[in-house]
This record gives structure tokens, sequence and C-alpha cells, in this order.
């Protein structure tokens, strides 16, 4: 019997239930179907630093939050001065990805900036994740497409930086705003 999933039947063996009444016909009640693996959700959580800064505090309560609830987590993050490692343990349930940015004699913040999101962009792909969450400019500008939080704005002055300032809250699929002091 060919299955008609506007009756709410999947297959020919999931016809328990079925009734006859006068001038209706054939009748099927909604048979559960087949029970199926869940899949689970990746997600890669984008920061650009591993000090205790707002950011990424955030990010691996987030990504530790997640994962207590079976998320697969992976957290991306940039290590600076030779940091291989977040400033404090992470639930070893979430994958932690550190990408090297080693110090340069004499580079500037705008140098640096464009420099770390180049970092991150060759390492960080949409593929393999279902979400790709960035929580600051860094890794907003490092990966177009992704969910991004805004925790605040800033002034810049630099032409380059205030590009990236100004694309980062654009750029994402969708965007979270956190309340004065969030």
């Amino acid at each position: 019997m060919a299955a008609r999933p506007e009756l709410g039947v999947w297959s020919g063996d999931h016809l328990r239930g079925t009734r006859v009444g006068p001038g209706r016909g054939v009748r099927r009640e909604r048979a559960h179907p087949p029970a199926r693996r869940r899949r689970v959700m990746r997600l890669a959580l984008l920061t650009y630093s591993t000090k205790p800064r707002g950011g990424v505090v955030h990010t691996l309560a987030l990504a530790e939050a997640l994962v207590r609830v079976g998320v697969r987590v992976t957290v991306w993050t940039l290590g600076r001065g030779g940091d291989t490692a977040f400033f404090r343990a992470v639930d070893p349930a979430a994958e932690v990805r550190v990408v090297a940015l080693p110090d340069r004699a004499g580079e500037d913040l705008e140098e640096r900036v464009l420099r770390s999101i180049e970092a991150l962009a060759a390492h960080v792909h949409r593929a393999g994740y279902d979400v790709v969450h960035a929580q600051d400019r860094i890794s907003a500008n490092a990966v177009p497409g992704c969910v991004r939080t805004v925790h605040h704005l800033d002034a810049f002055t630099t032409p380059a930086l205030v590009a990236c300032h100004e694309r980062a809250p654009r750029a994402g699929r969708a965007r979270v705003r956190l309340p004065r002091g969030g």
C-alpha cells in the first residue's frame, strides 16, 4: 500500500488503529514513525582571545551550558603571545581550538586586528557546523554569515577598523543584542 503522509501513515506496517465508518471510508489514525537516531547539533563558538575578557567569558559559559544539553561545541580562539589554552579550564566535552597568532614587533592595532581576522578565517569554516556564533567583531568578520552577539559598540578612528567594526554587526545571519551591562 502506498504511504499517504496527509493521513499520518508512514508505511503499511504502521496501519494500526484503522477504522471503517459508514460513508467515511477508511480513516487511519496517526501512527508513530519508527524511532530514529537524533542528529546532534554541531556549533562553533568564536572569540578573539584566551584572556578573561567579557566576550571570552560569555563564550566559555555558553559552550559549557550547550554541551550539558547535548550540543557538540567547538570553541575557536586566537592564541596571542604563545597562548595555547584559555585562562581557565574548559569542560572537556567542548572541543577547544586555538589558532596561533604570534606577536609581531612594531605591529599597530589595525594591523593586528586585520591579521587576526585573516588567521581565524583561514581555519574556521562554516562547513561542518549547523551554527557558527561569533562573540566579537574580529571573529564576526572572519566568518561572514555567522550568528553574532553584540555586547557593545566602540568608536574607532582608522578607516580599516571603522569598516571592520561597522561590518561585524551587519554581516551575520542573525544578531543578538545584549542589554547594557550584559
